[in-house]
């Protein structure tokens, strides 16, 4: 494979390809974004620990959350090869026209087997199309698409997490707590369109690729009753990864919603949340790397029993 200059994928390049430096800058103004949205999230939800007591339905001992969700989504992946070393990191919406939003209904449970105990699982699942003419050489583990080809992607998503929780502090209006959670998360990304590998001509290929894993992680939560029979709640969970099961990085999700109980048991909510990944593996079957984020607002209805 012929590499220019400037070409990213040349280990003697001195140039950084502009996409790069664009997605560079976008991925430190989401961080900033984020920390701030989490601490306004925070911040709200800690608030109703400070507010007098409202008249509110009985606390349930299970709760369920629907609630529909429609996030923006940034993504880049790279996949390497054992022959060929690194491959070149792709700006999936930017670079291959995949969908930046997605369709979901977001599902969460709540146990209370205790007081100042909670157990939660939560899930949400995206799938996402697109189809661009690429305008770069780009190599995708063994596989090679020129600069011209139209290229057709797909990319999979899942979050899931079961967490316990215990509150620290917890009165008649509002409770706040620590949480360990079990958080699985999986990301499958496909490329298909004319290519080559190695020195044969051209012909449709789809090369897929997967990462995926389980790791634990801690948060913290709150929620209180504001008014009467209006609710706040929010949460923050965090995941930082040294060589954890051939994967390093780091993964943060949030929440944050509003509920107002038109009846004791049925409320309708208003939220906002978001899922933050940013994993690196050696692994060569797997994706190499995977920068992937979504975040939105959510609206739905809670069963409290």
């Amino acid at each position: 494979m012929h590499r220019g200059e400037g070409d990213p994928l040349d280990p003697g390049c001195s140039r950084v390809h502009p996409l790069h430096q664009q997605a560079f800058g976008r991925r430190l103004e989401r961080r900033r974004n984020i920390r701030g949205q989490l601490l306004v999230a925070l911040a709200g939800a800690l608030a109703a620990l400070a507010a007098p007591a409202a008249a509110q339905p009985p606390d349930p001992a299970v709760e369920i959350h629907l609630e529909y969700y429609r996030p923006k989504f940034e993504s880049r992946v790279r996949l390497d090869s054992v022959d060929l070393g690194a491959g070149t990191l792709i700006g999936l919406e930017d670079e291959l026209g995949l969908d930046d939003s997605g369709d979901a209904v977001r599902g969460e449970i709540v146990f209370r087997p205790g007081e100042r105990f909670r157990v939660a699982l939560d899930y949400a699942a995206f799938e996402r199309n697109g189809a661009a003419t690429i305008e770069r050489q780009i190599r995708y583990g063994d596989v090679l698409y020129r600069a011209g080809a139209v290229v057709g992607s797909r990319v999979e998503s899942e979050f899931a997490a079961l967490g316990l929780g215990f509150a620290l502090v917890s009165n008649a209006s509002a409770e706040a707590g620590l949480t360990l959670s079990a958080a699985w998360a999986s990301i499958e990304a496909s490329l298909s369109g004319r290519a080559s590998i190695g020195p044969l001509p051209p012909v449709e290929i789809t090369e897929t690729a997967r990462a995926e894993g389980a790791a634990p992680m801690l948060g913290v939560w709150a929620s209180g009753w504001i008014v009467e029979r209006v609710r706040l709640s929010g949460n923050v969970r965090y995941l930082r990864l040294d060589d954890f099961q051939d994967w390093s990085g780091d993964a943060l999700d949030y929440g944050a919603r509003v509920e107002w109980f038109v009846l004791p048991n049925v409320a309708v909510a208003v939220g906002w949340g978001g899922t933050e990944l940013d994993a690196e593996s050696e692994e060569a079957s797997e994706l190499a790397r995977a920068e992937y984020s979504y975040r939105g607002a959510r609206a739905g209805v809670t069963f409290a029993f």
